[in-house]
């Protein structure tokens, strides 16, 4: 049995669309590092502009629940499952753009941006 207080996606739930709270990057061993938690139903923070050329990892932790814990970036075939608590998401190196993130139901959270 999962944790009671997990959080469900707000999204889904008719809350309206998430929220936009800009993240912090850090440099890590080399990969740029975006943290990303819970809030209310909502990832957050959940949007980061990263540099091209470096690898991005996105770390998902918090306590979440269905679609919400599962995140996903399709147009680069990524996702995580963080319903354990903490799940860790390597992007890579990017090409420049937007890459959206959204729930395991594909509604839009948030969003990586590579410049």
């Amino acid at each position: 049995m999962g944790d009671p207080n997990a959080q469900t996606c707000a999204v889904c739930g008719g809350e309206g669309p998430a929220p936009q709270v800009d993240g912090v990057v850090e440099v890590v061993d080399g990969k740029q590092r975006c943290e990303i938690g819970v809030e209310g139903g909502y990832l957050s923070p959940n949007t980061f502009t990263v540099r091209s050329g470096q690898p991005v990892e996105l770390v998902f932790e918090g306590s979440a629940q269905g679609c919400l814990a599962m995140p996903k970036i399709e147009a680069l075939g990524q996702k995580a499952d963080f319903k354990s608590g903490t799940a860790t998401m390597d992007l890579g190196t990017l090409e420049p753009g937007t890459y959206p993130i959204t729930c395991g139901m594909d509604e839009p959270m948030g969003s990586v941006t590579v410049e």
